[in-house]
C-alpha cells in the first residue's frame, strides 16, 4: 500500500504512458538537474497506472510504483505529469503539473521541495 512507503520526505511522480516521449524526458532533465543521484534516492518514487510492466523495474533508472487499481485517485487528467508530496495523513501537501512550454517552473518547484525537505 501506498501508506507504508509514505512519510513527508517523498516526493512522487507520477506519469502515464500516454504522455509524451519528449515530455517525460525532459522532466527527468528537470528533476536530474535538481537532484543529480535521483536514482539511487529512495526518497523519490515514479508512479504509473499503465507504463509497460516489462520496464518497471528500469524506468528512467528507477523501479516504478505501478497501481495495483490503475488509478491513483486524483481527480485530474492522466495525460499531465505531476510531481506531489503526501503527509502523515495520506492527504496531498504540495502538487506541481508540468507544463511542456515552461520546465523553468518544474524546475523551481523541485527546488522549493528539495530545500523544504532538508528543514524536516
Amino acid at each position: 500500500m501506498l501508506k507504508e512507503i509514505c512519510d513527508t520526505n517523498k516526493i512522487f511522480f507520477y506519469f502515464s504512458d500516454k504522455v509524451c516521449s519528449p515530455c517525460i524526458d525532459n522532466t527527468i532533465r528537470v528533476l536530474k538537474e535538481c537532484f543529480p543521484d535521483y536514482k539511487n534516492d529512495s526518497s523519490i518514487i515514479f508512479i504509473s497506472p499503465d507504463f509497460p510492466k516489462r520496464l518497471s523495474e528500469d524506468c528512467y533508472g528507477k523501479r516504478l510504483l505501478t497501481l495495483k487499481t490503475g488509478k491513483l485517485g486524483l481527480p485530474m487528467k492522466e495525460q499531465y505529469p505531476l510531481f506531489f508530496r503526501l503527509n502523515e495523513n495520506m492527504e496531498v501537501v504540495s502538487a506541481h503539473i508540468v507544463v511542456k512550454v515552461d520546465f523553468k517552473r518544474t524546475l523551481n518547484y523541485l527546488r522549493r521541495q528539495k530545500m523544504s525537505r532538508k528543514r524536516i
